[in-house]
């Protein structure tokens, strides 16, 4: 029985026993829905200019150093504990190579435990790509609420572009600075893969600028 493990979620590293990181992964779900919701009303306000960026939330920020030292002590986390994960590492990088992103190491394991035959296979990945221009880029999979026990809560009816053939929700955010963040939302299957893609662009400009790297995704 696994009694301490790590696993990182939306970039964030959770360590304890496996009650104490359940816990912490159902109060960051509940932001995430919450902030879901958020998102779908700034969707229906936005709906005669879907290009129009909202209010960038600056805590889900952070320096690239920071992220680097971060992501290397994930990783070194996760070979010490041999975690797994039952998604195909090659989907993500395949993705981050796409729109010209390098992965910062391997694909770390996400999400929780699907089989308790298997204690040590999450259910998720997640992988962190950087960028030109001191962008970044994190990629994460996990699957749908509800379809392999717990997972992402999704609204399907919001999901209407196509992205490399598949069903996808994309938001654009933006601060006063100029930084700014580019959310894409791909359904897949029975999984939802989150790309969240940081950059600096004009201050001056209220609408995006720069390369809407996203734009030019690919998936296997």
């Amino acid at each position: 029985m696994l009694t301490a493990s790590m696993i990182v979620l939306a970039g964030t590293v959770f360590v304890g026993t496996p009650e104490e990181i359940e816990r912490k992964i159902q109060e960051t779900r509940a932001r995430a829905t919450q902030e879901a919701s958020v998102w779908q009303e700034a969707n229906i306000a936005r709906a005669s200019n879907p290009d129009a960026p909202g209010v960038l939330a600056r805590e889900g920020d952070m320096p690239l150093a920071t992220l680097r030292h971060r992501w290397a002590l994930g990783q070194a986390q996760a070979g010490k504990l041999q975690l797994a994960t039952s998604i195909e590492p090659a989907v993500l990088e395949t993705m981050a190579a796409s729109v010209g992103c390098v992965p910062e190491g391997k694909v770390q394991p996400a999400g929780f435990v699907r089989d308790q035959a298997r204690p040590k296979v999450l259910s998720g990945a997640t992988l962190l790509a950087t960028c030109p221009g001191e962008a970044y880029l994190f990629i994460q999979a996990m699957p749908i609420a509800g379809s392999k026990g717990s997972g992402d809560v999704v609204f399907p009816d919001l999901y209407t572009l196509r992205v490399a053939g598949r069903p996808a929700l994309k938001y654009y955010f933006k601060d006063g600075s100029g930084r700014q963040k580019e959310s894409l939302f791909i359904l897949d299957g029975n999984d939802q893969y989150t790309l969240e893609y940081w950059s600096q662009g004009d201050s001056e400009q209220k609408a995006m600028t720069g390369v809407r790297r996203l734009d030019t995704l690919a998936m296997p």
